[in-house]
């Protein structure tokens, strides 16, 4: 994993590169005596989860446990931005996969449900057999065998 992976998934550029800004040339007297609190700042919160996908994509086969030491080694879960990386991560990775009647799946507040592959959430399980990462069977794909059941 890269050294600089929490910059990567967190910092986001500054929008605007125009130096010129907006009451710069006026005088002090004519500049206003109160400014509001929620000023339009140039630095975005936004998820950038492509590295973070990228990176599980390449720790397919791996043992789970491995995969997560590597990962909180370098993102810390005491700050608020790299929690919400944790946060992505759960949504993207099922560690709790329950295997009923030959068919992956997962509990979820409604119940269980067939555990399908969305766009990046449940993309990847971890096998209850074996503990290693694994790609998550796509919709189009009807009953899964764990490595197990063979």
């Amino acid at each position: 994993m890269r050294d600089d992976m929490r910059d990567v998934l967190i910092t986001r550029g500054r929008r605007g590169g125009d130096w010129r800004k907006p009451g710069r040339k006026r005088p002090l007297e004519d500049l206003p005596l109160r400014e509001p609190m929620m000023r339009g700042g140039t630095k975005f919160f936004d998820d950038h989860l492509g590295p973070l996908k990228r990176f599980l994509a390449s720790r397919v086969g791996r043992p789970w446990d491995e995969v997560w030491s590597e990962l909180t080694q370098h993102l810390d879960r005491r700050g608020l931005l790299q929690e919400h990386v944790f946060v992505h991560l759960k949504q993207m990775v099922v560690t709790e996969v329950v295997v009923k009647d030959g068919v992956l799946g997962c509990m979820g507040y409604r119940g269980w449900y067939p555990l399908h592959s969305g766009r990046w959430r449940n993309s990847y399980f971890v096998d209850p057999a074996t503990s290693r990462l694994e790609r998550a069977p796509d919709r189009r794909v009807g009953r899964v065998t764990t490595s197990k059941e063979g």
